[in-house]
């Protein structure tokens, strides 16, 4: 089997204000996600008109943003400016336009920096130096606006991939580029450092290509790692240690046919790398997701990611992408090429748990879809975004969520605070349900987020709920996407007051009426009955107390009532009952 070698190209341009986002539901696909999740309907959006829309990565979640940065080809714009980059951020259920960089660029690879942080490189397609030259340029983006453009290098024209990675102050670019003072033009990757804007600096030489592309990551203020592939040579990494690269041995793979190795932090302060593999033996002949974790300067054994293939089986994979939440198992996404059978390009992704990476499958409903991004958000839904051969509707999008339901919660006193339980209508594992709360007649509000376990029932106990007011309470399943959030009908939660007890003042036995003290009572209305001892209610009253602290009452007694011993009991309205008093009537 022979590997194509392909690249998909986006190049970036201006938005003008005001620009309109169209979407357009298409069918939904189907895939064996988690319990209790689907994917909604495949949408397309479109900016500004344009014909092409190619998504260029996901974000990190930055203040609580989902951003996509996407490029726009043709359209309405494309005789004054062509090309233009877009951030499109995810707000009450639209993507709106946040930034547009105001040139035209090549494709923005991930640029790995600290959560803070938002850093763009691209090379510039107007206007080139001249035939052989362009502009490799980088910027940040702060508070939604692009901030001035600082040209890094001219680089080759044909200088398709980049990467960029910073730590402070201090930024790197890594380019695969050409040497024109060579003979032949041969391919060298290099690294530009900067400590200030304008001020670039050629690093050592790296005496690697990058042709099929490259990460940059910095460790600290004064290291980088890089990892490229080369062609036919597998994935080669090494470190730049202020001005001094050095190639590191043994290799992150020696396969031949990868294509782009991708990386990605993790919380517990190492380096996940992944890239798609040689293919299984015959009769299958399908790539491999191959991961791999760097931690404490050295490379853990790979692993293989588990894939459920289609009917036909034989799969060609490329640009293998991590998702970028910050998890120990992000989520994947990438695209395979069915070369037997359908014939056709899909969407894969990958949907993990808290302890292992999820199960690789593609996303049917998906055909023709290459070059997908992926994010995973604070509530476990997955967001993939890739872009169509053949299609003139602009950019592809789907998202997944929770398909289960919660049920009327039911509250009940855990040490003078509401307890609530519900139940969910099918297991849905880690996937997260906001507790709504109100005072009175008020608006719900989210007060807590839970999170699933393996089972169907959840619980939670109100340690902040206000004393001496009625709440209401429902469970809300947690989505981005308001059109699938589900509320549960609500539950009344009546407050408690101080525990209640009744003493008994004056002569026992009695035979006319029982004078007795109430202890803890608020102001209100009370009732008072007496039980026989096999338990059985023989009189209730109702008693007004002050709410003095101590409030005295009287029971008076019928005249039916036999010879014996009872026991009497105050109870309030929300449910307080005093502990019972011994009575001996004497007729």
């Amino acid at each position: 089997m022979i590997r194509q070698n392909v690249e998909w190209i986006s190049v970036a341009g201006m938005a003008l204000i005001g620009a309109m986002i169209c979407a357009a539901a298409l069918a939904t696909p189907s895939a064996a996600l988690p319990p209790g999740r689907a994917w909604t309907p495949i949408d397309t959006l479109r900016v500004n008109g344009h014909d092409y829309m190619v998504p260029d990565r996901f974000e990190p979640l930055r203040d609580g943003r989902i951003e996509l940065l996407a490029t726009g080809y043709h359209g309405e714009l494309e005789p004054t400016y062509g090309h233009r980059t877009y951030g499109l951020v995810w707000e009450d259920s639209i993507w709106r336009i946040r930034w547009s960089l105001d040139e035209p660029a090549y494709t923005m690879w991930p640029a790995l920096t600290t959560p803070d942080r938002q850093m763009l490189v691209w090379k510039t397609t107007l206007p080139r130096v001249d035939a052989y030259y362009s502009f490799l340029v980088t910027a940040d983006v702060v508070d939604g606006v692009v901030t001035q453009p600082d040209t890094i290098a001219k680089v080759a024209a044909e200088a398709l991939a980049y990467s960029g990675t910073a730590w402070g102050s201090r930024r790197w670019v890594a380019v695969g580029d050409r040497d024109f003072s060579l003979p032949g033009v041969p391919e060298v990757l290099r690294i530009y450092r900067s400590d200030a804007p304008g001020d670039w600096q050629l690093m050592g030489p790296t005496g690697m290509t990058g042709r099929r592309g490259m990460r940059l990551v910095a460790l600290d203020s004064s290291t980088a790692m890089l990892l490229t592939s080369d062609f036919q040579t597998g994935v080669r990494w090494g470190y730049l240690r202020d001005t001094l690269f050095q190639e590191q041995a043994p290799q992150v793979s020696d396969d031949p046919l990868v294509l782009r190795p991708a990386v990605v932090r993790t919380p517990s302060g190492g380096l996940l790398a992944v890239w798609n593999g040689a293919p299984s033996l015959p009769p299958d002949f399908t790539d491999s997701i191959v991961i791999r974790k760097y931690a404490d300067g050295a490379w853990a054994a790979p692993d293989t990611l588990v894939l459920r293939l289609p009917p036909d089986r034989n799969q060609v994979f490329y640009e293998v992408e991590f998702s970028t939440e910050g998890a120990e198992h992000p989520a994947l996404a990438w695209y395979g090429y069915s070369w037997l059978g359908d014939v056709a390009y899909y969407v894969w992704a990958s949907f993990p748990m808290d302890s292992a990476f999820g199960i690789g499958e593609r996303i049917e409903g998906s055909r023709h879809g290459v070059s997908p991004k992926i994010l995973r958000d604070e509530n476990g839904d997955l967001w993939v975004a890739w872009w169509q051969a053949y299609s003139f509707d602009g950019l592809y999008w789907v998202h997944s969520h929770t398909t289960a339901t919660s049920s009327t919660p039911t509250v009940t006193d855990q040490s003078g605070r509401p307890s609530l339980r519900w139940r969910l209508s099918e297991p849905a594992p880690e996937a997260w349900w906001a507790v709504l709360r109100a005072k009175g007649d008020a608006g719900l509000q989210p007060v807590a987020r839970v999170r699933a376990g393996a089972d169907s029932v959840m619980a939670w106990s109100d340690s902040t709920a206000p004393s001496g007011v009625v709440l209401r309470y429902a469970i809300r399943r947690e989505c981005r996407d308001v059109r699938y959030q589900v509320t549960s009908a609500e539950v009344r939660w009546e407050p408690r007051g101080p525990s209640l007890s009744i003493t008994r003042k004056g002569g026992n036995p009695s035979n006319v009426s029982f004078a007795f003290e109430v202890v803890g009572a608020n102001r209100g209305s009370y009732e008072v009955s007496l039980y026989d001892l096999q338990g059985r209610e023989v009189l209730r009253r109702r008693f007004t107390a002050a709410g003095a602290g101590r409030d005295p009452g009287v029971l008076v007694l019928e005249t039916s009532l036999r010879t014996g011993l009872y026991l009497v009991r105050v109870r309030s309205e929300d449910g307080r009952a005093s502990p019972a008093a011994k009575l001996a009537v004497i007729r």
